[in-house]
């Protein structure tokens, strides 16, 4: 059928006008959809690596274990028995419980930069210069997977009292403690970086929103 030159050049603006915005929105939601992916997939590769680490780890515990059972077996001073039982029960609880609180705040902080990513995909389809907040979110990201596989490497490890002598029991013993305190302290400091790192990018995030707030529009101020 035929249709008259001018309804045609009308028709087709309109359409093309309508299907900017929508190709525009698009394009967004595939950025955001590949960021989102992204830090699925590295969150992805850190719990392989938890697993990893657990698994190679677990045939040094179970002879240290043997070890120290055949160690403690000698001990002919029942005190010094229960008192070592119970430091390696102890320091195994504590480890237990700073590693899953470690691990939780960690799992927050990837939260976070999910939905910074998400941000940062918003503002830059606003038109704002979000380079710094991509450096800063891939620091963050970088920072917390590095303190997620310290964690899981903190979380599979077994403090087992070397026992020499019993009579040098109790400087065993002291060792160990020494030991666990200077790994869950090293562990600790890699968290809270990976905190720091968060809170600079989420920073970035809120500078842009700001400045976006206080941005006069091009009509304001205008002569009437």
């Amino acid at each position: 059928y035929q249709v008259d030159d001018e309804s045609s050049t009308t028709t087709t603006t309109e359409e093309t006008t309508v299907a900017e915005p929508t190709t525009a929105k698009t394009t967004r939601e595939f950025k955001t959809s590949d960021k989102k992916m992204m830090l699925m997939t590295a969150t992805d590769e850190v719990k392989t690596t938890r697993a990893e680490a657990k698994d190679s780890m677990k045939e040094e515990r179970m002879a240290a274990r043997e070890e120290f059972k055949t160690k403690m077996s000698a001990i002919k001073d029942a005190r010094k028995q229960k008192a070592l039982t119970s430091l390696d029960s102890r320091i195994t609880e504590f480890n237990k419980k700073k590693t899953t609180q470690m691990g939780e705040r960690l799992d927050r902080f990837t939260e976070i930069l999910t939905k910074l990513s998400t941000k940062e995909a918003t503002l830059k389809a606003e038109g704002k210069n979000t380079a710094t907040l991509v450096t800063d979110i891939a620091t963050a990201t970088t920072a917390v997977d590095a303190a997620k596989v310290a964690v899981a490497e903190q979380s599979a490890k077994d403090y087992v009292v070397d026992v020499t002598t019993e009579e040098a029991l109790k400087t065993d013993a002291t060792a160990t403690i020494k030991e666990f305190m200077a790994d869950i302290k090293a562990v600790h400091l890699l968290v809270v970086s990976a905190q720091k790192a968060v809170v600079k990018a989420w920073k970035s995030a809120a500078l842009l929103e700001v400045r976006t707030t206080l941005t006069p529009s091009p009509t304001e101020g205008a002569t009437p």
